[in-house]
């Protein structure tokens, strides 16, 4: 009767922590001494258990002693307090379990992060074998929580609980505490233990560094974890590749895609042969998706040239693209390489891209060469695809003299040029002021193009003949007619420049009649053509500002329109219109 009472006692102090529904008393509401262990006498196996201190790690023994080794070994001493084989039924017939045993299964579930198992382990312990808390029972319920169902708030009730009872946390427990942090991050937990761990001069084993390094990443403390990387580099410690694995997927998840190079580069150079083929996959889409040049082009380099990896064709336009701003013509060739063995459809998107490439890299006869394959290939050349040169031939006053002479080059050794290719020159030369420089481009189109000019070549000129002062309304009535006998259709662009050029003029009837034909063919003009023939007819007086004001409503936005509309009702005292020309 007095060893039940006692083992009562005992399982009511801890277990309120394994059962929480079976709390007696609050959790820090403990009895002032724990009953102390009965003689060994009348508990044999216990002497076998050596006791973890203060001072002392676990023993590799008392972590993982095998069921059967401990069996044989009992046998071997002459059948002498055999237990049972375990039974995972708990028949109430089966002897209780060896006391080593019991604590080998509890390191076991502990590890596992089984909290419910562990809970049951020490339950039986304090049941059947009357053991008291030790650091031992607790460094188990601890490490428990390192699982899904585990908490942090558990971790501090145990530690509260172990110090209300004299208990002192050795160096084992305060890895299984790094352990647990490592998958619920607690900052300021992590924080204590490890000041603690300095002030007792406890050493961080390799495993305890890993924790810890996982355990900022959780926190999202990316600088804390790459300085505690660099650290155990210089010690010397070996970084396991899981990870290096963690740290390059959180730091290319947060777009730091720098460090997961840097990381990845590390790894290369310690010839670590676990970088599997989806690590470098993901980097590889993450630098595609960013347009992270170096990253895409390391990756390329190592991996997709010696075909170790082949990636899909949206991650090959994502490096084509990132290439392309950068220059790098090695990379963007070499794309063109692996579409082409797959049997892609090339669209016009990557030959631009090419050509970009091919520009930034300063090499102009490329990049038109590439606009001429495009077009050998009966592939659409469009303005839209030539905006890389374009910006090119921005930067100095001579490139567009430049580009001409190489387009004739190109002619004389039977290149068929597309009509982009020398619009390019007119649109350059009309950049830098100089209308005469782009009509002799223009003169000499048809002997470089065959297929000769296109309505984009007229709207360049047209643009010119509004940049220059006065305004060149004659010249552009000209190329209107140029146009019209080629059989080109004008589009928007063409009539709105014309406008332009028309409402400049003392005669301003020819804009309108642009303004009429080109509402009759359905096309709308920009914001800001409706504006500046509002505010000339306006001037003028005429009515007609009123319907064209009504037909911006839609187009312009409304602040602009009730700005025009009361300037409008101003010019012309508050009334729709009195005639005009």
């Amino acid at each position: 009767m007095k060893n039940a009472t006692l083992t009562r006692t005992v399982f009511d102090g801890l277990g309120k922590h394994l059962c929480p529904s079976r709390r007696l008393i609050p959790l820090l509401a403990r009895t002032r001494h724990w009953p102390r262990r009965p003689d060994t006498t009348q508990w044999t196996t216990t002497s076998d258990v050596p006791v973890r201190t203060f001072h002392t790690p676990p023993l590799d023994t008392e972590r993982a002693p095998l069921r059967e080794a401990v069996w044989d070994f009992q046998q071997q001493q002459g059948g002498r307090n055999t237990p049972a084989k375990y039974s995972d039924e708990g028949s109430s017939h089966s002897a209780p379990e060896d006391l080593q045993t019991l604590y080998w299964k509890l390191n076991v579930e502990a590890a596992k992060g089984n909290v419910q198992g562990t809970r049951e382990i020490v339950e039986r312990l304090l049941k059947q074998h009357a053991e008291v808390p030790n650091l031992r029972l607790y460094s188990a319920l601890i490490l428990s929580q390192v699982g899904p169902e585990g908490s942090v708030a558990w971790v501090k009730a145990y530690l509260e609980e172990l110090k209300a009872e004299g208990l002192e946390v050795d160096s084992g427990l305060c890895h299984d505490i790094l352990k647990v942090l490592a998958v619920h991050p607690d900052y300021l937990l992590r924080a204590e233990i490890l000041a603690y761990m300095e002030s007792k001069w406890f050493a961080v084993s390799d495993d305890g560094h890993h924790d810890i390094v996982t355990g900022y990443l959780r926190d999202r403390q990316h600088e804390m974890a790459l300085e505690k990387l660099d650290a155990m580099r210089s010690e010397g410690i070996r970084i396991q590749s899981w990870l290096y694995d963690v740290a390059m997927y959180y730091f290319s998840d947060s777009g730091d895609l720098d460090e997961a190079l840097r990381l990845l580069k590390q790894r290369v150079a310690d010839c670590d042969p676990l970088i599997s083929g989806s690590m470098w996959f993901y980097l590889l889409n993450c630098a595609s998706t960013t347009l992270h040049h170096e990253l895409a082009a390391y990756i390329w380099t190592l991996r997709v040239q010696p075909r170790y990896l082949n990636p899909p064709s949206a991650t090959c336009l994502g490096v084509l693209n990132a290439a392309s701003r950068a220059g790098n013509t090695a990379i963007a060739t070499d794309i063109f390489r692996v579409l082409a063995e797959r049997h892609t459809i090339i669209e016009p998107a990557h030959y631009e891209l090419l050509s970009e490439a091919y520009i930034n890299a300063g090499d102009l006869r490329n990049a038109v060469s590439v606009l001429a394959v495009m077009h050998e290939a009966r592939l659409p050349v469009t303005d839209l695809n030539t905006r890389g040169i374009y910006t090119y031939l921005q930067a100095s006053p001579s490139r567009p003299a430049d580009l001409f002479a190489l387009c004739q080059a190109l002619s004389k050794e039977g290149t068929t040029l597309p009509p982009a290719a020398l619009n390019l020159c007119i649109e350059a030369a009309i950049h830098h002021g100089a209308l005469d420089q782009a009509l002799g481009f223009y003169e000499q189109f048809r002997a470089l193009v065959p297929a000769g000019p296109n309505t984009s070549t007229f709207n360049a000129l047209l643009r010119g003949c509004t940049r220059v002062h006065p305004p060149r309304k004659d010249l552009a009535l000209q190329l209107a007619a140029e146009l019209a006998s080629m059989g080109l259709r004008p589009d928007g662009l063409t009539y709105e420049r014309m406008l332009y050029a028309c409402l400049s003029a003392p005669d301003y009837g020819d804009a309108v009649r642009y303004y009429d034909e080109m509402r009759s063919q359905g096309l709308v003009p920009r914001p800001g053509a409706y504006s500046a023939l509002v505010r000339r007819l306006g001037v003028e007086g005429d009515k007609r500002a009123w319907e064209v004001l009504d037909d911006a409503e839609g187009v312009e936005s409304l602040l602009n329109v009730e700005r025009l509309r009361m300037w409008l009702a101003g010019q012309m005292g508050g009334k729709r219109g009195w005639g005009g020309g």
